[in-house]
């Protein structure tokens, strides 16, 4: 388990005070992960938005998944996939997927 600092105890009693358990997690993640987000002021508030591209977080985040939980098994993650949400797609959904893999495998994905 993870000690903290005495400047971040006194942050997470200040933030536990005004802020809902979800909004205090979301808090200690912002603070944690410096560098992820940029904020601007807008009168007597900031603003935040990410640093790096919605499509970038996710492609790092699934290649995580794939590393940590898949083996780096794309395969397996596809497999895990359709026992999961198989019964909800239709044969719309298959043959799309399909054409998706013929797509990939005739040029590569980037």
């Amino acid at each position: 388990m993870r000690k903290y600092s005495q400047k971040e105890n006194e942050m997470n009693k200040k933030l536990q005070h005004g802020l809902s358990k979800r909004e205090r997690q979301i808090m200690e993640v912002i603070y944690r992960k410096k560098g992820f987000l940029k904020h601007e002021r807008m009168g007597r508030r900031y603003v935040y938005s990410p640093t790096i591209p919605h499509n970038s977080a996710v492609r790092s985040t699934l290649q995580n998944v794939l590393r940590t939980y898949f083996n780096n098994s794309v395969e397996d993650a596809v497999s895990a996939l359709m026992k999961v949400h198989g019964k909800h797609l239709t044969d719309d959904d298959y043959d799309r997927l399909i054409k998706r893999i013929e797509k990939a495998r005739k040029e590569g994905i980037q």
